[in-house]
Order: structure tokens, then C-alpha cells, then sequence
């Protein structure tokens, strides 16, 4: 008998939007291993000419051009009459569509932390609250959203999980380049993010500002996609009127190879973001071995406990703390933080797809009838999580 995943892009662009899709490409290569994989998108020219797409294509037994006529698509017709199916949404904004038992993915609580983000903020917690409700399984990667999710938008799930958050890129090292600041002329100092305004490139420039007046010199590097161009443009005026346009680099959207690259000759990485569904930056940045720098935002906080990382925590509200911030990484030796990192580099490599993906399909099996339903046990810092 076979099983199948509906996994339902409707409102997912898999090339651009990039953690989300990162995530469920990851996923979905490791549950290949249990079941038929069916993506159902919106149009072709998604999944064309990009990386993203590609895997997409090996990963597929099918993909199937829905648009926007769901109707004239019928899940029961499509699969053989002894087969089962659920439906995968890829993220909190996607309703279930095809009458299948259906596992939802919550990333984050963007639209109640920053509901300025947002058009129509209410509507739009409204949808978010009916997509979860109408799951028959909610799964969060992220401790805060796990946690919080149900106290901030007011709503009682009986089915929410929690899983573990592997890499989504592999920028691991095994020992430390045992570089000294003394024989660097300049810090390099990276931030790769999406052109946001939540993303806060603003306070690391003010911020670089403030350590010129104290005679302390760093480069800024900004690899991202102009997610939005308004945003940058007004980025590009800032660093202009500072003076700083030999300190600041917008490196755009780079691949994979070329993002870990810069995480192994950075000198550190700072994270100003003002939200965000957990610290996978700065998980990135630990397993490079960097000294890192993270906004004391909740979900940073929570999420870098459960690995028990070791990072400099600042306020990016703050000029002053956001330039103490960057300080910090001028004057850090990175075989310190490589050193003292120990247990969070541990604790990453041990979150594996394979790992997540187990976890996955005891919940699919549930759904399909083929076991109990899976109970969680969950350790005090969000680590050990087991499902029985």
C-alpha cells in the first residue's frame, strides 16, 4: 500500500522565499525515504532555472500545476484507491485544501511581534489562527514558537510539537583557525539576511558609526536578496550621509558554497534582527566556530539555550550597545569562542534531517491510522525531545 505527502505550495515560492523553503526541501528529501512525495504548485516557471526548483524535481514522484483552481483537482482521484495520503503546509499561512489529514509547520509569531510588517495585521492573525486550528497537527522547529504559540494567539492546539532544528546549510569547521586579531588590518563582520526592515541593518550601521568615533575600524557584510527595495535604498542613503560606503557591502544573493565561504573568513557574525522564529544564523555562525553577537530577542534567546550556546547578547535598540556589540567582535579571538562553543558545536551536529524527519513520520503514521498518537517529552532547555 502506498503513502503519499500532498505537500501544498500555494503560497510558497519556493525560489525566493528562502528559510521556509530551505526547511521543507530538507525535510522532504528525508521523508522521500517513507512515502510518495507529490508537490502540488501554483505555476512552473517556480520551480524553473533555480536551485530550489531542481532538487524539488529530483525529490518529486509528481508535481502537479494546481494555480489557483483547486477545485478541479481531486486528491481521491489521483492516488490508487488502496493508497493514503496526508497534506504538508509548509508554513502557518497556508490552509489545508484537499480534505487530507494535514501537518502544519509554524515557523514563527512574526505577525503578533511585528505586526507592523503587515498589511491588515488582524486579518491576517485571524488567518494564521484558523490555518493552525484547522491542522490535525501542528509542528514547530523553534522553542519560543512552540512555547508561546498558544498564549499569544490565544488558541488551544491538541496536537502541537516540537522538533529539533537542524543546519540549513552546512557551515561546520573541526578546529579553529587560530587567527590573531593583531595581524588583521580590518574586521570583517557578517550579517547575511533577506533586505527587511525587521532585519535591522540600520542598527549595525549606526552602530559602526559610533565606533569610528572611538577610532574603531570594521567592515560590515551584507549578503541578501532585495527582498525590499524601498529598504535598501534607504539603507544605501544612510551609509552615504555617514560616510561609510568603504565600510559597508551589499553582497546580495549568493549561493549556498559562497555563504559558507564567508562564514569561514569572517572574523564574527552579529545578528541585530528585531524578530525572528529562532537563531539560525547564529547557529550557523557557532558551527563555523565564530564569536557571535545576537539582539537579546526572545526567540534567540530560547532557541541558543537549547544548545547551549555562548554568545554576546546586546539590545539592537541601542546605538551605544549595538557599537558595544561590535566591539566586542573586533577584540575577540576566535579560538576563545571556538573553544568555549564546545557543546553548542555538539549539539548541532547531532540535529540531523534524519532526526526530524523520524519525527515527522510518527506523526504522519498517527494520522494515517498506523500507530498511537505520538507523546512528546521535552527536557527543561528544549533539548532531548522525544516522542513515544
Amino acid at each position: 500500500m502506498s503513502k503519499y505527502i500532498f505537500v501544498n505550495c500555494e503560497k510558497l515560492n519556493i525560489e525566493r522565499t528562502l528559510g521556509v523553503a530551505h526547511f521543507l526541501i530538507e525535510l522532504c528529501k528525508e521523508l522521500k525515504n517513507y512515502y510518495k512525495i507529490i508537490f502540488v504548485i501554483n505555476s512552473q516557471n517556480e520551480i524553473e532555472n533555480n536551485q530550489s526548483g531542481q532538487i524539488v524535481k529530483e525529490i518529486a514522484e509528481d508535481i502537479i500545476i494546481a494555480g489557483d483552481k483547486y477545485s478541479d483537482f481531486n486528491v481521491i482521484n489521483y492516488i490508487p484507491s488502496s493508497s493514503r495520503a496526508v497534506e504538508l503546509l509548509p508554513h502557518h499561512f497556508q490552509p489545508p485544501r484537499f480534505n487530507l489529514p494535514s501537518v502544519l509547520i509554524c515557523h514563527d509569531l512574526h505577525v503578533f511581534d511585528i505586526e507592523w510588517k503587515y498589511n491588515n495585521a488582524e486579518n491576517v492573525k485571524n488567518e494564521f489562527r484558523k490555518n493552525l486550528l484547522s491542522a490535525n497537527a501542528v509542528v514547530c522547529e523553534f522553542p519560543r514558537t512552540f512555547y508561546d504559540i498558544e498564549h499569544i494567539a490565544d488558541i488551544t492546539l491538541q496536537n502541537l510539537y516540537l522538533t529539533e532544528s537542524p543546519l540549513l546549510i552546512n557551515t561546520a569547521i573541526n578546529c579553529s583557525k587560530n587567527i590573531e586579531k593583531a595581524d588583521l588590518k580590518i574586521t570583517n563582520i557578517l550579517f547575511p539576511a533577506q533586505m527587511q526592515r525587521h532585519k535591522n541593518h540600520e542598527a549595525l550601521i549606526q552602530g559602526l558609526n559610533e565606533c569610528r568615533k572611538e577610532g574603531i575600524a570594521a567592515n560590515l557584510l551584507f549578503p541578501g536578496s532585495s527582498f525590499d527595495a524601498n529598504y535598501k535604498t534607504k539603507l544605501i542613503d544612510l551609509i552615504k550621509e555617514l560616510n561609510l560606503t568603504s565600510s559597508v557591502e551589499f553582497l546580495g544573493r549568493i549561493t549556498n558554497k559562497e555563504i559558507i565561504d564567508l562564514y569561514h573568513m569572517c572574523d564574527g557574525v552579529i545578528i541585530p534582527s528585531l524578530a525572528e522564529g529562532g537563531a539560525y544564523v547564529a547557529f550557523e555562525a557557532i558551527a563555523a566556530g565564530k564569536p557571535v553577537a545576537v539582539n537579546s530577542i526572545k526567540s534567540a534567546m530560547q532557541h541558543i539555550k537549547m544548545i547551549k550556546g555562548k554568545v554576546h547578547w546586546f539590545d539592537s535598540t541601542d546605538i551605544v550597545d549595538t557599537a558595544a556589540a561590535i566591539k566586542f567582535i573586533v577584540t575577540q579571538k576566535e579560538e576563545d569562542f571556538f573553544s568555549i562553543n564546545k557543546d553548542g558545536r555538539e549539539r548541532i551536529q547531532a540535529m540531523t534531517w534524519k532526526v526530524v524527519s523520524e519525527k515527522f513520520a510518527q506523526i504522519i503514521s498517527w494520522l494515517l491510522g498506523d500507530r498511537d498518537r505520538p507523546i512528546m517529552k521535552i527536557d527543561s532547555d528544549g533539548w532531548n525531545i522525544k516522542y513515544s
